[in-house]
């Protein structure tokens, strides 16, 4: 009786993923939003650490075959890092790198609902900066009442979009999980591109590096809900 009632769930559980996956033909759209860890990896990153960020956007996807499906989607990711080693202020500093990106993917399904995939995406820079946060030592009207430090909430935002290259191109792989329509998608983006220019501007001066090396490395963790057209 156990036996046939966990054939009898487990049957109901296929039913159920293969319905929220979408029969062959058929086209979706899918509104996403979730969490980033991004960091710059490369022979040139030393003080790169990860950092927090977050994603979202939309795709559409097709259902070639029971098997297998194209998306194509439309993302806005916040990247970048956090600089490890000391600065002259001594406290944190974050780079933020805003992207547009545009993957293009294959989702092969391994059992109804469950996709690998895997494909290209390309990436346009809306943005860069720097953001620092500070503290100081102050006396107050040149009578010492002990030397305080105050860590200030504020940040020191540093325009630095002379700094890095306006195309991004990555290899994006990845699980997804669809259930009722809900879709959980993990996702590594490994990039191909050196971020930063070899050339460029910073705080209005001219610069050259020619070892200047480092890509983006962004793991992704979204939710979705899928809608059939």
């Amino acid at each position: 009786m156990k036996k046939e009632l966990l054939v009898a769930v487990f049957a109901m559980f296929i039913a159920t993923s293969a319905l929220a996956q979408g029969p062959a033909g058929s086209f979706a759209l899918k509104p996403m939003a979730g969490g980033t860890l991004t960091s710059l990896n490369g022979e040139d990153s030393h003080g790169s650490e990860m950092r927090f960020g977050f994603v979202a956007g939309l795709e559409a996807s097709y259902q070639v075959s029971p098997h297998f499906a194209v998306s194509i989607g439309a993302l806005y990711t916040r990247q970048g890092c956090n600089i490890g080693y000391s600065n002259t202020l001594g406290n944190d500093m974050s780079l933020y790198l805003d992207y547009l990106n545009f993957p293009i993917l294959g989702n092969y399904y391994i059992v109804p609902g469950l996709a690998v995939k895997a494909g290209l995406q390309l990436g346009y820079r809306v943005n860069s900066k720097v953001s620092v946060s500070y503290s100081y030592n102050y006396q107050s009207d040149g009578y010492k009442f002990g030397t305080e430090t105050r860590t200030s909430n504020a940040e020191i935002d540093i325009n630095t979009n002379g700094m890095f290259n306006k195309f991004d191109l990555s290899i994006p792989i990845g699980l997804s999980y669809e259930f009722s329509g809900v879709v959980i998608d993990a996702r590594y983006n490994w990039g191909l591109l050196n971020v930063p220019k070899r050339s460029g501007t910073f705080m209005g001066i001219e610069y050259r590096d020619e070892e200047n090396r480092m890509h983006n490395s962004v793991f992704m963790l979204t939710v979705g809900y899928k809608i059939q057209l």
